[in-house]
């Protein structure tokens, strides 16, 4: 082997060596949600009281972290609260800003409410690194009275959400120690991941079995028996079957009280505006076509 040849198979073994060192930083650069621990505390009124232990890897990029969710009308958020690793209480603010400086959201937390009814809980972050981060709140209504059962249907975590857990689990129980989930009286399933559900101590639990891809969600459904809960919210429209199969199904309206109709309705009025205006268009062309002809 010539010196030439000897010269050039070391540069390029520096330089894959140095795209493997900068592929790697890369990645590690980007933030990373480790494991996502949920814990639901129901109350007799279908109240639910959650509490999500996030342990993560922030970049230097971000200002904050948030849960997103999509419309839970008629159930509202309220008692917000946040803390992290040192033990340090988040101040809510309220209303949050999301345009605010980093260093005016760091160690402060509040709410967004978005104009198709969702909403974003939020808190900033104000250094990079490993931070463990509780976020507790609660939902009223999450556990909403069907013709046929009483149940939740709700997305603990949303698709668009990103970064995706290594690994989540949701566990629910019950706030009256001596009332039990079992499976000779309740349901558990899960939705758009890789998981299992299972029955333990009393609690419902669904958890993820591998890394959630990007395009994955973490929906769940119980189901509990009339009588032993006495939810607030009451659905007469609608059955939890029916739910059920719709998240079978795939169709996100399985995790909300959104009718399509009120979707069918808007598409309607945007084809007969479009109409319209078609129809004003035609008859302007008309109008200068007599015209032009006299």
């Amino acid at each position: 082997m010539t010196e030439k040849m000897r010269m050039t198979k070391e540069i390029k073994r520096i330089t894959l060596l140095l795209m493997l060192l900068i592929s790697a930083t890369m990645v590690y650069a980007q933030p990373q949600l480790h494991y996502l621990d949920i814990q639901v505390v129901l109350s007799k009124n279908g109240d639910a009281r959650i509490s999500e232990l996030r342990n993560m890897t922030i970049d230097g990029k971000g200002s904050e972290c948030y849960i997103g969710m999509d419309n839970i009308s008629p159930s509202t958020v309220k008692d917000l609260i946040v803390s992290d690793e040192s033990g340090r209480l988040y101040e809510n603010i309220g209303s949050w800003d999301k345009k605010r400086a980093k260093l005016d959201k760091a160690g402060r937390c509040g709410i967004v409410k978005k104009d198709n009814g969702g909403l974003e809980i939020c808190w900033g972050v104000d250094s990079s690194g490993k931070h463990t981060y509780v976020t507790s709140y609660t939902i009223t209504g999450l556990v909403r009275g069907y013709a046929d059962a009483d149940a939740i249907c709700h997305k603990f975590l949303d698709k668009s959400y990103k970064p995706k857990p290594e690994w989540a689990r949701v566990t629910i129980v019950s706030a009256d120690t001596t009332l039990s989930f079992t499976p000779d009286t309740c349901g558990v399933w899960g939705f758009n991941f890789k998981g299992d559900t299972y029955y333990v101590k009393g609690a419902l639990v669904a958890m993820t079995t591998e890394a959630m891809k990007d395009d994955a969600a973490l929906c769940v459904m119980a189901k509990f028996p009339k009588g032993m809960l006495e939810p607030t919210i009451q659905i007469t429209d609608d059955t939890f079957e029916h739910k059920k199969q719709l998240a079978v199904e795939g169709r996100d309206d399985a995790f909300t009280e959104e009718k399509k109709s009120a979707g069918v309705l808007l598409t309607i009025l945007k084809v007969l505006g479009f109409l319209a205006v078609f129809a004003i268009v035609l008859g302007g062309l008309y109008y200068l076509f007599k015209k032009l002809k006299k």
